[in-house]
């Protein structure tokens, strides 16, 4: 066992570490302007920090134009039907509230009631699929503005079930009246075309007729 002396105790360099001359000579890589070298070099190896605003900018510029469109188009196509059903207030009816900041109770009964009320600007109601896409653009606008716990087209979230079987019979009911079943035959439209009527305003809200065309564009394909 090693015993300490006296001296070892005076020793006022007891409990130095600093590394020895023969230390950094066998390991160069541990001299002082190395490691500020290395600490410097591995600080750059990462992008500035983000903020939550970046992030969702970031998601925002990926994502497809159409799906964009097609989001706006949807939660337009709601908000008008809320509109006109709030100012309306028949009856016994409730009036909708915010969306964004329904109950999950309030949420199944608001989307019961549109699926089955809403309908074209020329009328017609929409075909199935079109209110399908019409519910699963709302769906995405909800999460993106941070309501990720209510899923009201998944199977698995309960508490919508009601609304799913009230969404699956108004489908069923327009199939059975022919909306939607005839495919239209014509020559397809591209990306690039779409993309083309976009630009023009020929299709969004801009006007009556460019509405109009949208819905008819979300029919036909």
């Amino acid at each position: 066992m090693y015993k300490l002396s006296q001296s070892d105790l005076n020793d006022q360099d007891f409990g130095n570490f600093d590394i020895q001359d023969w230390c950094l000579e066998a390991f160069p890589e541990l001299k002082q302007e190395n490691f500020t070298k290395w600490s410097e070099n591995t600080t750059t190896r990462f992008e500035k920090p983000v903020s939550a605003t970046e992030i969702s900018a970031l998601k925002k510029n990926q994502e497809s134009k159409n799906t964009r469109r097609n989001t706006s188009w949807a939660v337009k196509v709601f908000n008008d039907w809320k509109s006109q059903r709030n100012q309306q207030q028949p009856g016994d009816f409730k009036i909708i509230p915010e969306i964004l900041r329904s109950t999950y109770q309030e949420l199944a009964y608001t989307l019961s009631c549109f699926v089955i009320e809403t309908r074209r600007a020329d009328d017609p109601p929409y075909p199935p699929r079109t209110l399908y896409q019409i519910g699963s653009g709302i769906l995405r606008y909800m999460r993106e503005e941070g309501v990720h716990d209510m899923n009201f087209l998944d199977v698995k979230d309960a508490r919508f079930h009601d609304f799913r079987k009230t969404l699956d019979a108004r489908m069923k009911e327009l199939a059975s009246q022919g909306i939607g079943v005839s495919i239209t035959q014509a020559d397809p439209l591209t990306p690039e075309q779409e993309d083309v009527l976009w630009e023009k305003k020929l299709l969004g809200a801009h006007t009556s007729k460019s509405y109009i065309n949208t819905e008819f564009l979300t029919f036909v394909l």
